[in-house]
C-alpha cells in the first residue's frame, strides 16, 4: 500500500503543534527564572540600602557621643542607658525599650532607623593593657555599646551593634 501526499498532511500539523508547545514551555520557564532573579536582586539592593542606613545611624550615635562627653546624661531615657544588668533581658530585645530616632538624610532618602546607646563602663584599651596586677594609667577608656536597627515593616530588617570607646 502506497501512502499518498493527502494522507500525510495531518502529521505535519501535529509535529508543528508539539514543537510549538515545547518552545512555549521553555520560554515560560525562562521568564519565570528571570523574574525570580529580578526579585532576588531587588531584595539584595534593599538589604544593602538598609545596612548602609543602619551604619549611618551608628555614626550618628557616635557623633552624639563625641559632642556630649558627659556620660552622666545616661538616665535610661531617649535611647541612652546606664550599664546593663546581665541578669535582665538585653535592651535591644525588650519591647519596652525606648529607642532614639536617627534623623538621617542619605541622598534624599530618609530611612527609618533608630538606635540605643548603653554606657558599658570603663574597659581596658587596648584589651591586653590590664593583664598585670596593677592597671597602668590611661589603660581604661569609657566604652559604649551602640545598637542600631531599621524599623520599616515592608523593608529589609537590619540590626548592627558596635562598641565605641572614647
Amino acid at each position: 500500500m502506497i501512502k499518498t501526499i493527502h494522507s500525510q498532511r495531518g502529521m505535519a500539523l501535529i509535529i508543528s503543534l508539539l514543537l510549538l508547545i515545547a518552545i512555549t514551555v521553555i520560554a515560560l520557564a525562562s521568564s519565570r527564572g528571570t523574574g525570580q532573579q529580578e526579585r532576588m536582586s531587588a531584595n539584595l539592593y534593599d538589604r544593602e540600602l538598609a545596612f548602609q542606613a543602619v551604619e549611618s545611624a551608628v555614626r550618628f550615635a557616635e557623633e552624639w557621643l563625641l559632642a556630649n562627653p558627659n556620660h552622666d546624661d545616661f538616665q535610661d531615657t531617649n535611647g541612652r542607658f546606664q550599664q546593663p544588668d546581665p541578669n535582665n533581658m538585653p535592651r535591644w530585645r525588650n519591647p519596652e525599650t525606648v529607642w532614639a530616632a536617627a534623623n538621617l538624610n542619605l541622598g534624599g532618602m530618609h530611612p527609618a532607623t533608630e538606635f540605643i546607646i548603653e554606657d558599658m563602663g570603663r574597659w581596658p584599651d587596648p584589651p591586653d593593657c590590664a593583664r598585670g596586677s596593677t592597671i597602668p594609667p590611661g589603660c581604661l577608656s569609657q566604652t559604649y555599646r551602640i545598637t542600631a536597627r531599621t524599623v520599616e515593616d515592608d523593608r529589609a530588617g537590619i540590626m548592627l551593634q558596635v562598641l565605641f570607646r572614647r
